[in-house]
Formats: C-alpha cells, structure tokens, sequence
C-alpha cells in the first residue's frame, strides 16, 4: 500500500522502516503490515509559490447576441472640433433665368473725381447755328480801379505847334512844339533844342483858312545839323487847307535845333490864317 505525503517548507517527512521516500508528493511504499488508523488533520502549510500560467486555451464558440439595452440619456454636446480644410470648388451650374428687374434704388452719393483723361482726338467742326437774338444791354459795371503806371513805350513821339502865318511872300519859322501869336522869320526863337537822337518819318499840317487864289504854304521840316536829306514836306495851296507827308525821313542828332519852315508864296490874293502842324515818328 502507498502512502502519498505532501512535503511543505515548514514540515519533513520521514518514512517507516522499510518505507521509500520519493520527491514531492513523498510517497512511502509499505513493506508490509496493516494501515494504522488516521491520524489527525496536520494543521495547513504555509502557501507555496505560484506556479507558471498554463498556456491560453482555444477561445470558445461566440455566444448569440444578446437583446438591445435601453438607450442612455443624451450626453452633453461635446466642444466644437477645427474647421475642415475647404473642399475643391464644385463644377460651376448653369445660369439660371434671369429675374425681374428691382425697383430703382437711392442715388448713392457721388464718388471722388477720376483723374483727368488724356485728351480725345478734336472732332470735326460742326455746322454754324443760327444766330440767336440779341439779348438785353446789362447794366454798366462799377468802373474799376486805376491801374498802375506802365514803363514808357518805345519811340512814336510826336510834336505839335501853330503860329499865325505872315499874308506876303516869306518865310515862316514855326516851333517844333508851342504856339506863336505872331509870323516869326528866323528860327532864333522858335528852333527846339533835341536830347536824344529823333528820327522823323512824317508832317501833317493844317491851315485855319485856305491860302486863296493860287498862293502857296509849303511846309517842311528842318534842322540846324546834317541829317535831314530829304525831310518831309507838303504843300497847301489854293482853296486847300491841308497838307501830308509820309515818305521822307529826317534824323536830328542831339544838341541840334529843329523847327519847322513855312515857304509862303503870295499870287495876288493870300489870305490870314493860322497854320499848325504836327511831326512824329
């Protein structure tokens, strides 16, 4: 008969005379002999230490599904997750109908001036309009303000002068500028000293009375230094009272005199007279 021990840390087994003693479980083997009775339950051995894990079995056959539960209350909504990135643009649809026009809105305010464009080819010049009708004289404006002064222009200067003319044959020296009451035969009074070079490009005289008959005034105007080649002169003669010259030059220098000379020739009737005259640039 065999007798199957179990050997623990805090216990030893020993085997009967004759009994062999083997390895966890002990086992003694009996010689021989009839079992003794029972003894009493050893008190129990300190745990020993966990053996390996067996190897994982075969998973077994799925159980069938089981019937739905009831659904749980609604959770709170959960935070707001990042915007996705924008898909492709889709195929754009076909124009639709057009709609009907909308009332005419506000006239917005009006925008700032575009920059001035280059300017258009002139285009062709339309016909005249008719003239229109005059229209009413307007008021006279307030006269404005005197301006100032301007520089003195340029040459054109002229001089006038008169003197009572003698009524026989002579020769008369009029003032270049000035009036003489009384026919002066010499130029000691009445040659005009010059201050600057004049050139003379014309006479115009003048008689208060036409010298009558076939009387003559012949005007000319003359100078006391060289320069006066061909001076301007005229004549006045009969029932004429006026005279001209414009195309004869006189130059007078500075320093000379000038003056002007009246040739009176008397043919039977010569009349009393005034003659003036007027020299200029």
């Amino acid at each position: 008969m065999a007798v199957l021990l179990w050997a623990s840390n805090a216990y030893a087994v020993s085997c009967a005379p004759g009994v062999v003693q083997g390895i966890n479980p002990v086992t003694c083997t009996s010689g021989g002999g009839a079992s003794g009775p029972t003894g009493p339950t050893g008190p129990s051995g300190a745990s020993g230490p966990s053996g390996p894990s067996g190897a994982i079995g075969p998973a077994g056959p799925s159980g069938s599904i089981g019937p739905a539960g009831p659904s749980g209350a609604i959770g709170p909504s959960g935070p707001t997750g990042n915007t996705g990135p924008s898909g492709p643009a889709g195929a754009t649809g076909a124009t639709g109908a057009s709609g009907p026009a909308g009332p005419t809105g506000n006239t917005g305010p009006s925008g700032p001036a575009g920059p001035t464009g280059p300017s258009g080819v002139t285009g062709l010049t339309g016909p005249s309009g008719s003239t229109g009708p005059t229209g009413p004289t307007g008021s006279t404006g307030p006269t404005g303000p005197t301006g100032a002064t301007g520089p003195t222009g340029p040459g054109n200067i002229s001089f006038t002068s008169s003197m009572v003319l003698s009524i026989a044959s002579a020769t008369d020296f009029l003032p270049l500028s000035g009036v003489v009451s009384t026919a002066q035969t010499s130029n000691t009074l009445t040659g005009q000293l010059m201050s600057e070079t004049y050139t003379f490009t014309k006479i115009y005289c003048q008689d208060s009375s036409a010298p009558g008959g076939t009387s003559t005034d012949v005007f000319t105007l003359e100078s006391t230094a060289a320069g006066c080649v061909t001076p301007p002169t005229c004549t006045i003669s009969g029932s004429a009272t006026t005279c001209n010259d414009t195309s004869h030059t006189c130059a007078i220098a500075p320093g000379a005199q000038a003056y002007i000379t009246d040739v009176i020739t008397k043919n039977t009737t010569l009349n009393a007279r005034d003659g003036t005259c007027s020299v200029g640039q």
